[in-house]
C-alpha cells in the first residue's frame, strides 16, 4: 500500500500525523474484519469436519490451527487499536523509538522497531 501521509520528528520524539493515524486505524479495523471472517470460515470447517467420521484428522487440525491463528491476530490487532487510542501506537515497546510508517502499514499490529525485532530474533538484516 502506498500513501502520502507524513511522519514527523519533533523535539526528539516520534509523531505520526493525524492523517497517518487515520489511515492506520482504517488498516487495523479492516484487518480485524478480515481475520474475523477467516476465523469464522475455519471454525465452520472444523465443525463440518468434526461431524464427518471419514474426515482426515490432519485436515481438521489444520483448520483448528488456522482458526486459532485468526483469533490471536484479532487479539493483537485489538491491542494495537488500544495503543492507538492511548497514544503509544507507533512507538517501539523496547526502545521507545518511532516505528517507521512503512513498517506499521505492512504489519499494523507491530510492537517493536526493526532493530529491536532483529535483536530479539538474532537477525542481522
Amino acid at each position: 500500500m502506498s500513501t502520502s501521509v507524513d511522519v514527523r520528528h519533533m523535539q526528539g520524539e516520534y509523531h505520526l500525523s493525524a492523517e497517518a493515524l487515520a489511515v492506520l486505524r482504517r488498516e487495523l479495523c479492516s484487518e480485524i474484519l478480515r481475520q474475523l471472517v477467516q476465523g469464522d470460515e475455519q471454525a465452520a470447517l472444523v465443525a463440518e469436519l468434526t461431524g464427518q467420521p471419514e474426515a482426515h484428522e490432519l485436515e481438521r487440525e489444520a483448520a483448528e490451527s488456522a482458526a486459532a491463528r485468526a483469533r490471536q491476530a484479532v487479539f493483537e490487532l485489538e491491542q494495537a487499536l488500544g495503543r492507538l487510542d492511548d497514544g503509544s501506537y507507533g512507538l517501539c515497546e523496547k526502545c521507545r523509538a518511532g516505528i517507521p510508517l512503512e513498517r506499521l502499514l505492512a504489519i499494523p499490529q507491530v510492537r517493536t522497531c526493526r532493530g529491536c525485532a532483529d535483536a530479539r530474533t538474532g537477525s542481522l538484516g
